[in-house]
């Protein structure tokens, strides 16, 4: 079963995501992802294009293409395309949500600015090519529709996973409950758009890289390694201890002693 926006969200705000087919951390993998798994379009990519801003008109056997006009405002869970003017000259793309009206769009988007992961943004029209509506009709009702936050021990179940999910840490029964009665998008939105989760992600990455390099394992074989060295040097200095003893009982004079030291060493080192 396919699973609404406010299902969605979730899974990959404060991320950045790759879908099939997709570059990781680009605004088009985003939405790709979406249609595959909100809208349930088949396509690996969905999108076959070089650019966010191509998107437009394409796809026709699963969305219909509108133009933007000074009074269109894109529908719940449209796919927004901006034009060429915006990302480099590759345009930009996002996902339609709640809170758009005729003077600004609010979209589901990643790589704005670049290199960020997933969050909820406004714009003005002023870069809108148009939006792709979906023909299908999975992707659920805007938050105020019925997606409010409840007062329930459920509820405050599922804020404080989405609390841990995207800022590693859990959160107290008062801070949820000044999310109640509000839209879980909007909670959301919170909670990503923060600094710590930003570091959160962070943190992810580098323990992502860690596990993939095996470091663990490299301090290990570091660590080996040094006791050998410091075992190796250990029993150098009883040698060198050992000469000097040797040196000592014999009846030479310093000098020779000295000279005859210094060859041995010399020896040891070899």
């Amino acid at each position: 079963m396919a699973l609404s926006i406010s299902e969605w969200y979730p899974t990959v705000a404060g991320r950045r995501v790759n879908s099939a087919g997709g570059i990781l951390g680009e605004c088009v993998a985003l939405v790709q992802k979406y249609a595959n798994e909100v809208l349930g379009v088949s396509g690996a990519p969905a999108f076959p294009v070089p650019a966010a801003k191509d998107m437009a008109g394409s796809r026709p056997d699963a969305f219909t293409w509108v133009a933007n006009t000074p009074t269109g405002v894109p529908p719940y869970g449209s796919i927004v395309v901006f034009n060429g003017r915006m990302g480099g000259g590759y345009g930009h793309t996002g996902v339609a949500i709640e809170g758009s009206d005729v003077n600004q769009v609010r979209i589901i988007q990643q790589n704005d600015p670049f290199g960020s992961g997933v969050s909820i943004k406004t714009y003005p029209y002023t870069n809108v090519a148009g939006w792709l509506v979906p023909k299908t009709n999975n992707a659920g009702v805007p938050a105020e529709g019925g997606d409010m936050i409840v007062n329930d021990d459920n509820n405050y179940a599922r804020f404080n996973k989405l609390h841990m999910q995207v800022r590693g840490r859990p959160v107290d029964r008062a801070t949820f409950e000044a999310f109640v009665g509000k839209p879980w998008l909007t909670a959301i939105e919170t909670i990503s758009d923060d600094p710590e989760a930003n570091q959160h992600e962070q943190n992810a990455n580098i323990g992502a890289q860690a596990i993939k390099d095996n470091w663990q394992q490299q301090i290990y074989d570091l660590q080996a390694k040094v006791k050998t060295q410091q075992a190796s040097m250990d029993e150098m200095g009883k040698q060198i201890r050992d000469l000097q003893a040797q040196l000592n009982q014999k009846p030479i004079s310093t000098d020779t002693k000295w000279e005859t030291f210094k060859s041995l060493i010399r020896e040891l080192i070899k």
